[in-house]
């Protein structure tokens, strides 16, 4: 699946390096193990009340890596989970096409968690939840409703990728390469924000619904294509792309 996924990566970017541009990426391979990620990486990575190095903060690990040797790692032994509480500021983004990525490991019996916030002062508004169940399942909800359901490999390096057509008010999400949900970049999850198109950030917040928490992320990236377009990428494509390490 690896190679498979590697192998179409390498031809997307060599038709789309003259349009793509490479916003963030990060392979962590910079840091020491237990270095505060917010604290170490600075800007875009924060915490949600803005406090890098704070219990917020999340340790860089050598636990489990999917390129090099280290990741980034977020447990929680709550049930309502934290207090582990990322955030990659995206920026505040209207309009365009966009293309965002990481690898994931989520080891037996835990699980996992992350929502894409439309702003990037956390907790103002949020238009899709991600919770990933000790039981291999995932939970999806936009604008307060259940998603598609669908799983992810257990204790294996897998695929979260993105993409977003702002221009179109659309947006999907793939996991391991499968399609898991789609939905409308106006609507949000809850009653905040509602009508308001823009992403602004990702949440990596230590939680799994209940079950305990603890996973791995690596090889983080974020690109804009606005000049490629995703409809011109489709989906094999871009489920693909995101893998700054090719």
């Amino acid at each position: 699946m690896k190679k498979a996924l590697l192998s179409i990566t390498a031809v997307v970017v060599s038709a789309s390096v003259m349009s793509q541009t490479v916003l963030i990426t990060q392979d962590f391979e910079s840091f020491d193990p237990g270095d505060p990620l917010a604290q170490s990486a600075g800007l875009p990575w924060t915490t949600w009340s803005n406090a890098p190095g704070g219990t917020e903060d999340t340790p860089i690990s050598d636990a489990y890596a999917y390129g090099g040797t280290k990741s980034a790692s977020f447990a929680s032994t709550i049930a309502n989970g934290g207090p582990t509480d990322v955030i990659l500021q995206l920026g505040n983004r209207t309009s365009g096409q966009y293309l965002l990525g990481w690898w994931m490991r989520i080891p037996a019996g835990k699980g996992g968690y992350f929502n894409i916030q439309k702003s990037i002062t956390a907790g103002q508004s949020w238009s899709i939840d991600v919770i990933f169940r000790a039981s291999g399942a995932v939970e999806l909800s936009t604008n307060a409703a259940a998603g598609a359901t669908t799983t992810y490999p257990v204790d294996q390096w897998f695929l979260v990728g993105m993409s977003f057509d702002l221009d179109a008010s659309a947006a999907t999400l793939t996991i391991d390469g499968n399609t898991a949900a789609t939905w409308v970049t106006t609507t949000a999850v809850g009653t905040g924000g509602v009508g308001l198109n823009q992403i602004g950030a990702v949440n990596f917040y230590g939680y799994s619904g209940g079950d305990q928490s603890e996973y791995y992320i690596d090889d983080v990236s974020v690109s804009d294509i606005t000049g490629i377009g995703v409809p011109e990428l489709g989906a094999p494509e871009a489920t693909a792309y995101p893998n700054p390490t090719t």
